[in-house]
């Protein structure tokens, strides 16, 4: 089967993608003041020493045109952008230049940072020792790739090698680093390579040579990435302050996913193309970007307002993935959005259902398409649901005269705006007494306002109350009335809440705990009469302590057995130990897996694990593949291991690892909050048979302290 695309397709969907560009110039936003602080490095290679190597036509062109785009739309310096093309791009001047980010002394500690790479990629066999889930290794292919005239191999730049550099970086300026990889590196139909004089490339090689086990062993080493985040002079390190019990392990606080979002030409088995001299995913990322206020946008959904590329689903990796692009920081309002589409009998079915929280009688708000939501043009329709299933659900239009919109378009959009009769209540008891009167009034404000899409806030007693204020010499305090917690003879909340909090740092917490509540206890309410597997039955978390044994930080090995043998729970001691997490899957389904840690002492909700977003209608390979293993915690999986500590002079603490597991994609956006007590205000094989079905799995954590 050809992978080749038709030059004639690929120009009709472009005169439509400039059509659409025009037709919201209006809305373009240039943003000086973010571009003055951006520093860039471009990688553009068409041209390659590998004799077998396929010269390529438009890498050059890309990373040119992405910096006119830096210079044009967001005002960067060209100073602080450094191109590497053709003969310059050398293993040793990408590796270098790469590294001198961190040390450049203009850069501060947040500021935003930009690598695009466009050229080759290549896959090899992972060397003995290395991580990798599927004896794999990806690399980037510098210019000079292949053997040397003095008869020595230079070597592709390994993902792993790639991964430190990053971790580096972000070490001594921070984690709002973004990488641009417009390249692919594997696939069952990479062999079928165009002719050279076709209009189409494929920026893939075969790469023949055996990686060394030994190669950058320099990079990996974490003695050197010690001494490179060592001051330097005018430039000294901010000190990380430790607010949550949760932890990567010291040296490894920027490893893997942590240290920034990736976003990739495609999905792994995809080929990354480039027609008439430009890359396809680079050309629709920048056609996007142009006009769009990027200050606005996550990374995670732009790739939503980016137009379909054929047989390319880009993608979007990394835990910060739900940030606003280039700003380091989550958006203040995170607004869900769902396809949806038009059936008979005036029905629209909805592309989100049970697992996303959706229940009868749920109310969704319809646009005519991405743009019109993200203007905040007034929706076409609003819908009441009526039919639920794991994944979608249905509703009808009320209104006939809403069909004519409806009917034409293809796009349509849905978010949820508010829940059904299925919300749960969160019980607040507030005693009656006058130092409580901003308190009442961050309820009004809920009331009037309310958090609709999870959680009824009720007041009632202190006996029925789930949650209770509580007013101890000068501060506040929140009181748990959860088995879940009092089994541990824990119920006050330690973080405490200042006298002086008003009626907007109340709204902020009781919002932040209605959420907490609501996404540590929200199963699948339907599972016994679901036609789909229930898959916790199949699927197991296991916790084990490791140890480094190599001077490489990715080389972890087990020290013990599973620590959540029984399923019950796990209880460990605080002793500097680092820990990782295997997802088993024992079913013959591939999943899609989630893992979020609850933490109990201060409400916050930290991603540990959440699976690549891409387009709209693009698709994710599910990284928990049928009987397999996935692992947490490990480079093979883009994470670091994970350290446990108390804080405060309380004996012990409480958390709580809760894994989503579906067999279709769902994207978590909403899951994930800081704490509401740091800041007031801000933020040919057998193929079974297609089944629906999602599930969770909870698991009790806690940290005490040594006896010593």
């Amino acid at each position: 089967m050809t992978h080749l695309l038709h030059p004639g397709a690929i120009s009709r969907l472009w005169r439509h993608v400039l059509q659409n560009t025009q037709e919201y110039q209006t809305h373009q936003y240039s943003s000086p003041a973010l571009g003055t602080r951006l520093f860039a490095i471009t990688i553009g290679i068409n041209y390659y020493s590998h004799a077998s190597y396929q010269n390529l036509k438009g890498c050059v062109s890309d990373a040119d045109e992405v910096e006119k785009y830096l210079r044009n739309e967001l005002a960067v310096p060209s100073e602080h952008i450094t191109s590497l093309r053709d003969l310059a791009a050398t293993r040793r001047a990408i590796i270098a230049t790469i590294r001198g980010i961190g040390h450049d002394m203009r850069i501060n500690q947040g500021d935003p940072i930009l690598i695009y790479y466009a050229g080759h990629g290549g896959e090899a066999n992972a060397p003995s020792g290395w991580p990798s889930e599927t004896e794999r290794i990806q690399l980037l292919i510098p210019h000079d790739c292949g053997t040397a005239p003095d008869g020595s191999i230079i070597h592709g730049i390994p993902d792993s090698t790639l991964g430190c550099l990053l971790k580096e970086i972000a070490d001594l300026k921070g984690d709002n680093i973004t990488v641009i990889l417009d390249n692919c590196y594997s696939g069952s139909g990479t062999r079928e390579l165009p002719p050279r004089d076709s209009p189409t490339s494929i920026r893939k090689v075969h790469y023949e040579y055996p990686i060394p086990p030994n190669l950058d062993h320099q990079i990996h080493a974490p003695e050197m990435s010690r001494a490179l985040s060592a001051p330097l002079h005018g430039n000294p390190r901010i000190p990380i302050e430790h607010t949550r019990s949760l932890q990567s392990a010291p040296d490894l606080r920027y490893g893997g996913l942590n240290s920034h979002v990736l976003l990739a030409a495609c999905r792994s088995g995809e080929l990354a193309r480039e027609v008439d001299g430009r890359g396809a995913f680079t050309k629709a990322l920048l056609a996007t970007l142009t006009i769009l206020a990027i200050e606005k946008v996550t990374y995670s959904r732009l790739l939503q307002l980016m137009p379909s590329l054929p047989k390319q689903h880009p993608q979007c990796e990394g835990n910060h993935q739900g940030r606003n692009i280039f700003k380091g920081l989550a958006p203040r309002s995170r607004h869900i959005t769902h396809t949806c589409s038009l059936g008979s009998n005036y029905t629209l079915t909805i592309d989100a259902g049970l697992a996303h929280g959706v229940t009868e009688g749920s109310r969704f708000s319809i646009w005519i398409d991405d743009r019109s939501h993200l203007n905040k043009d007034e929706p076409i329709a609003t819908i009441v649901v009526d039919d639920i299933h794991p994944f979608t659900s249905t509703g009808r239009v009320p209104n006939s005269n809403d069909l004519v919109h409806l009917r034409g378009s293809t796009k349509l959009i849905a978010e949820h705006i508010e829940s059904g009769s299925g919300r749960p209540d969160l019980v607040l008891h507030i005693p009656d007494m006058p130092c409580m009167k901003p308190v009442f009034e961050a309820v009004t404000r809920i009331l009037k306002r309310p958090n609709r899409r999870h959680m009824n806030i009720i007041l009632s007693s202190a006996e029925n109350a789930q949650v209770r204020v509580s007013k101890e010499r000068n501060e506040f305090y929140l009181y748990v009335n959860d088995p879940e917690v009092t089994q541990y003879n824990l119920r006050r909340i330690p973080r405490s809440i200042p006298i002086t909090a008003d009626a907007i740092d109340f709204h902020r917490i009781i919002y932040f705990m209605a959420n907490y509540q609501y996404h540590l206890h929200r199963s699948d309410i339907r599972r016994s009469v679901s036609s789909g597997p229930l898959l916790s039955n199949y699927v197991s978390l296991e916790f084990y302590k490791v140890r480094k044994f190599t001077q490489m930080y990715d080389r972890l090995r087990e020290e013990g057995g599973n620590l959540n043998l029984d399923g019950t729970g796990i209880d460990i001691i605080q002793d500097e130990s680092w820990y990782i997490i295997k997802l088993c899957n024992k079913s013959q389904f591939n999943l899609y897996p989630a893992l979020f840690y609850f933490d109990n002492c201060d409400l916050s909700i930290t991603s540990l694990y959440q699976p690549p977003s891409t387009q709209r209608y693009g698709r994710v390979d599910p990284p928990l593949k049928a009987n397999s293993i996935f692992t947490i915690g490990h480079a093979s999986s883009g994470s670091v291991p994970f350290m446990f500590e108390i804080r405060g002079s309380q004996p012990m603490e409480l958390g709580f690892l809760k894994l989503f597991i579906s067999t279709d994609y769902i994207r978590y956006a909403d899951v994930e909050q800081q704490s509401p007590f740091q800041s007031s205000r801000a933020m040919t094989h057998y193929q079974p048979k297609a089944v629906k079905s999602w599930d969770t799995i909870v698991v009790p954590l806690t940290i005490r302290r040594s006896s010593r």
